[in-house]
Order: C-alpha cells, then sequence, then structure tokens
C-alpha cells in the first residue's frame, strides 16, 4: 500500500458534549479541539485522494461554534456532507445556520418512542427538547429549495427493547427520511454499564421482528436500516417482505478514515473502543497526525489493518464454516470479534430460514425485484442489489434447469406458468423431480432476496 484512498471520513469533531449518555462510545476527553483552520487543512489535504463524504458526530458537534462554517465550506467544495446530533441546542440562530449550511443529512439520536424511555437513557426533558427541535427543523427544511434530509439513529437496549416498534410510528409522525437502529456496542461508557443495557439475541431478534412487523403494516415512506447480519436481513426479508440490506462486504477500511478531535488518523473509528476490549486488536491502534505527517507514512501504519480487515473470513468462525455465504461475507471484523452475540444471532437465524417455507399457490406471480439488476452469461447470473445507499453484487452458478426458471420469473410469471414451460423442456425428468427442483429454486431465489410473490 504504497498511497491512500479516502472515500469518506468519520469525524469527532469535538470532545464536547452537553450529555452523559451510559452507552456512549466515545471516550470522555479533556484536550483541546483543533481550531477551525486546521480543520479545513485537513479536509483540503485529504480531498485528492477521492474525498467524497464527511460524517460529522462527536461526542455533540454542535458544541463547536464554527461547525455550520465548517460544512458550508465543505459543502461549497461538492462534499457530501452529513452530521449527528443530540438535537437539544438548537436555538432559532441555529436552526438557520443548518439550512444556509447546506448539509446533506442531519441525523437525531433518539433512544426511545417516548419521554420515558428516551429520558431514562439520556437525561430528564430531552425527549421533548429534541423532538421539538426536529418538527422546526422539518418544517424549515420542506421550504421550497431545501435538498437537506432528516434522520433518526436509534441504539437498541434494554431500556427500549420492548417498546422499539414504536420508533416506527414516532419517526412517521415526524416526517423524517431514514431511521438506523443498531444494537448497543459494549465499549466506551457502556462498558461500565453492561448490567443495564444488556439485551440477549433471543430478545434482540424478537425486537427485529416487532420493528418489521409494525413498518411493514403502516407502510411509512422513510427508508430504515438494522444493524443485523446477513442471515438475519434475509430472513426478516423472506418473512415480512422487507428489502433490508444484505450486507455482504460491510467492512470499509482501507476507504474511509476515522479523525478524532485533535485531527488524529486513524483507519477504522472503531479500532479505540474495541482495542480496550479485545487485546490484540491495540497494535493496529498507530495514529497519523494528519497535518504533520506525510501521506506515504499514514499509508504504511494503516497497511497491517487494512490486511487484517481484508483477510478476516467467518469460514473461522465456529458456526460459520458451512455457510453458503461465508466466501462473500465481510461484516465487520471488529464487531464480530467484541460482540460474539452478533455472530451467535446469524448463525441461529440461518437454522430458522432453513425451516421456513414460502407460501406458494399456482397463481402466485414470482417477480425479480425492482432494486435488482441482473445479468445471464452463459450459466453465470450476477446480481446487482441498489436500494438507496446500499449496493450489493453475488454471482450464482445456475444449471440448466434453474437458468430456464430464472428466465421465466424475469417475465413475472405465475407459478403455474413456470411449472407449465418447465414440464415441456424437461420432460425427461419425472413429475415428482421437476416439482421438487422448481420449489427448491423458486425457495432459494427468495431466500436470496432477489424475487418476490405477488
Amino acid at each position: 500500500m504504497k498511497n491512500l484512498f479516502v472515500r469518506s471520513i468519520r469525524w469527532d469533531i469535538t470532545n464536547a458534549c452537553n450529555l452523559s449518555c451510559m452507552h456512549c462510545y466515545a471516550p470522555k476527553g479533556k484536550n483541546t479541539d483543533i481550531g477551525y483552520d486546521s480543520v479545513i487543512k485537513i479536509i483540503a489535504r485529504i480531498m485528492p485522494f477521492g474525498l467524497k463524504e464527511i460524517n460529522f458526530s462527536g461526542r455533540e458537534p454542535t458544541m463547536r461554534k464554527d461547525i455550520f462554517r465548517i460544512i458550508k465550506w465543505c459543502r461549497e467544495k461538492g462534499l457530501t456532507i452529513n452530521m449527528t446530533t443530540n438535537g437539544t441546542l438548537m436555538e432559532p440562530i441555529m436552526i438557520r445556520q443548518i439550512i444556509n449550511s447546506g448539509i446533506n443529512m442531519l441525523v437525531f439520536s433518539l433512544d426511545g418512542p417516548d419521554a420515558e424511555t428516551h429520558d431514562k437513557i439520556r437525561g430528564l426533558g430531552n425527549f421533548s427538547k429534541t423532538v421539538e427541535n426536529i418538527k422546526v427543523l422539518k418544517s424549515n427544511m420542506d421550504e421550497p429549495g431545501s435538498r437537506s434530509k432528516i434522520g433518526i439513529s436509534c441504539t437498541l437496549q434494554k431500556f427500549n427493547i420492548n417498546c422499539i416498534q414504536g420508533m416506527i410510528d414516532l419517526c412517521d409522525s415526524l416526517g423524517v427520511d431514514l431511521l438506523a437502529i443498531n444494537p448497543v456496542s459494549f465499549c466506551g461508557s457502556a462498558l461500565d454499564a453492561v448490567s443495564e443495557l444488556y439485551v440477549d439475541s433471543d430478545d434482540i431478534f424478537t425486537g427485529w421482528e416487532e420493528i418489521c412487523k409494525r413498518y411493514k403494516k403502516i407502510q411509512p415512506d422513510f427508508e430504515i436500516y438494522l444493524g443485523i447480519y446477513p442471515m438475519e436481513a434475509k430472513y426478516l426479508n423472506l418473512k415480512h417482505n422487507m428489502n433490508l440490506p444484505v450486507i455482504h462486504t460491510g467492512c470499509s477500511a482501507g476507504q474511509t478514515l476515522y479523525i478524532n478531535a485533535q485531527g488524529y488518523a486513524l483507519p477504522c473509528y472503531m479500532l479505540p473502543p474495541v482495542s480496550d476490549i479485545v487485546v490484540d486488536i491495540s497494535k493496529y491502534v498507530k495514529y497519523w497526525d494528519v497535518l504533520n505527517e506525510s501521506v506515504q507514512y499514514a499509508a504504511s501504519i494503516f497497511e497491517p489493518f487494512i490486511n487484517f480487515t481484508v483477510n478476516h473470513n467467518h469460514k473461522n468462525i465456529n458456526g460459520c464454516e458451512s455457510c453458503p455465504d461465508v466466501p462473500v461475507c465481510k461484516r465487520c471484523p471488529l464487531i464480530s470479534m467484541s460482540d460474539p452475540d452478533a455472530v451467535k444471532r446469524c448463525q441461529q437465524t440461518r437454522d430458522r430460514i432453513a425451516l421456513t417455507k414460502p407460501k406458494l399457490d399456482p397463481d402466485s406471480v414470482l417477480k425479480i425485484k425492482p432494486i435488482v439488476r441482473h445479468e445471464l452469461f452463459k450459466n453465470k447470473l450476477i446480481i446487482n442489489i441498489k436500494d438507496g445507499s446500499y449496493t450489493s453484487e453475488k454471482t450464482f452458478e445456475l444449471n440448466p434447469f434453474s437458468k430456464r426458471i430464472w428466465n421465466e420469473m424475469s417475465k413475472a410469471r405465475s407459478v403455474r406458468q413456470i411449472s407449465d414451460t418447465i414440464n415441456k423442456r424437461f420432460s425427461k425428468l419425472s413429475p415428482e423431480e421437476r416439482e421438487s427442483s422448481l420449489l427448491e429454486c423458486i425457495d432459494y431465489f427468495l431466500k436470496e432476496g432477489v424475487i418476490s410473490i405477488n
């Protein structure tokens, strides 16, 4: 690795925060934040290496008086800018600054659908402040010419697991564009509150189910993202007819940078908190002083960790060896190492998928989903899925039987029509063989999330 390629930056732009959330991953620091000029110099230095997007976080980025000046400068340079905030500090003048900055998406942290739940986690009175500021901001963002979006980020934990589906109704009522829900990561402040925050695998999976049921029932306009592993996504998509991302290549190390409030960079924001839990990871925590050290030096100190993420394979994890997706599954290795429950949920869900059979009748119409692009070269089927910001690619080897079924499904045919075609084309097979092979093929593509039943 002789040089850097940096598509995006996650930047904890300040150590300051007005709240003390018990699940916060960010360490509490007393170091002084770098100033405006240094921030701009860092961005300008990294831009030639492919920079397209910056995600500002904190602790609480709105504690910086110059944050929207920074954002406006970035937008004028053509960068996509998102920011995560607790949303409690927004006076009218700040809301006008947000609008004027041209920010692409502002993500609010909300950890419950009501004040009782949220305020247990983030402090008394904070739910009403955040919700009111979302409403005011939303009304301003609805003005002609505004392209900014609003998202909600929620951390799944013991305090909200029993009411988590209520986040769907809340986000729908607020008219936001995105809801992201992730299980709590036990690092940073959360390490001191494990017993108060921990939710076991079965309860988390029940939470995912309740979220999907509610989402499908009210059919809101916003996009939803869940912090789930591939098999969990496949199962939820299959059972609830969702289009959740089945992320096979989720690790972005080598394309992203994490920068702290002092202007020092790492190839992944999870490195510092996970290194406190997994000792072997600490050898990769080598910071690059962006303003004072060469790009070549950065490439050299980041290379061992990037190689580690590239070579990390779930086939070496007990229970993952037989998974059909193991050749392409590249979920975050740091989460896999620090949160074994996440891998456990994925493995358990694989068994659920195997036991789930689609409800088909002869008149059921099978369609390739609109989010799927496909190309067939001889017996090789290349699937590209693009849904919003999510993209994924997978290749399948098809035998003549499954190839014919795929061609029929691409025409939106019913099970009866496909069966008639198969009976004519493969008359040498017994009726039992044709039927079982047809159902097996349909079952496979349904579980891969590329077709739907209508």
